[in-house]
């Protein structure tokens, strides 16, 4: 009884192997980065574009999150003011350094 379990399971594993009809993998393996195909190797290929807008976006989605569970309180509001001080003076610097470019 086992000896027949054991070969209808090497059996259906052989099975699957051999005669399942394999799907086309290039565009599984292939690397897809921000955009663009990469022409070298993956760990150079990186757009600081990119990287810039997913900081910004992270720091105002912050922001938002923090007016969420304030309370009204002095300590609270003072860091509350500083974290809105510091969103606008990087909103002000990644503007200057023109990292604020919405259209491509």
């Amino acid at each position: 009884m086992i000896f027949i379990i054991l070969f209808l399971f090497v059996f259906i594993f052989l099975f699957f192997i051999f005669l399942v009809k394999k799907k086309n993998m290039n565009m599984k393996n292939s690397f897809f980065e921000s955009g663009f195909n990469s022409l070298g190797n993956i760990n150079f290929s990186f757009s600081i574009h990119f990287f810039f807008v997913m900081i910004i976006f992270i720091l105002f989605d912050l922001e938002l999150f923090f007016f969420l569970f304030i309370f009204f309180n002095y300590i609270n509001f003072l860091l509350l003011l500083f974290v809105l001080l510091f969103i606008i003076f990087t909103l002000f610097l990644e503007w200057k350094n023109i990292k604020l470019i919405w259209y491509l």
